[in-house]
């Protein structure tokens, strides 16, 4: 696992240094790793895709992954999930919306920082959400490691609600991205679950994101689960984001 992390790591450090490229749009989309920083005021950013995910004997096809992303005013925004649909396997149909509020702190020492608090909004349907307002709170941090090259980290807790009681959940995402100009960009990224009385679980996430224009993008991203569950656990996806404010 280790191994594998570093010589893909080192392949997209081993890209030829880009001219900057300002084309891409701040979206969270499809990694796992949320940006340190907020969209600037009035910019709405509206995000979908669908992913496709193998797991033992079972298959399942998910979309449209909808996230609106509206900036507030300086250092605050706000993003509403959409619901989306599950099919192939059962339990299939709609699950949950959610609303989130995040805020930019202060940058230091060349980090920029935010924190983010939400929760899912039972909208969707209970035997495949439970149907359970679930709150959730996370931390990220970013920082330029180079000439176009970047280290995303998110730290995420969510609480789950099971009967009376909410349980939390953990899970921290670990990216480098690399800029490689004309509207291209590319991305590595660990993202590993912490839950109690569970086993954890790692995943290696990779992807690769193009700027049509300066207001529409399109990304793929491919991924697989080392740890926990069963060996045959993979999965891909394909997203397009489109800049709504003028």
């Amino acid at each position: 696992m280790k191994s594998s992390t570093i010589l893909v790591a080192l392949a997209l450090t081993s890209f030829g240094w880009a001219d900057d490229d300002d084309n891409l749009l701040p979206v969270n989309r499809p990694n796992f790793s949320s940006n340190a920083e907020v969209v600037p005021p009035k910019m709405v950013i509206f995000e979908m895709g669908s992913t496709y995910q193998k797991v033992g004997g079972s298959q399942t096809l998910s979309g449209i992954e909808g996230q609106l992303r509206m900036g507030l005013c300086k250092g605050w925004q706000v993003d509403f999930f959409l619901p989306g649909y599950t099919s192939v396997a059962a339990p299939r149909g709609w699950t949950d919306s959610g609303v989130q509020i995040l805020h930019q702190l202060p940058s230091a020492g060349g980090f920029n920082f935010l924190v983010a608090a939400g929760t899912t909004i039972p909208s969707g349907q209970v035997d495949l959400t439970g149907g359970a307002f679930n709150p959730n709170f996370y931390f990220s941090l970013d920082h330029d490691l180079g000439k176009d090259l970047s280290f995303t980290n998110t730290f995420y807790v969510n609480w789950q609600h099971s009967g009376s009681v909410f349980l939390p959940n953990y899970a921290n995402a670990a990216m480098v991205s690399k800029d490689l100009g004309h509207g291209n960009s590319a991305f590595l990224e660990l993202y590993s679950t912490f839950a109690p009385a569970t086993t954890s679980a790692e995943i290696l996430n990779m992807g690769y994101i193009f700027a049509h224009n300066e207001n529409q993008q399109v990304d793929f991203h491919f991924g697989r689960s080392f740890v926990g569950g069963p060996s045959d656990n993979w999965f891909f996806g394909a997203g397009y984001s489109v800049k709504l404010s003028k």
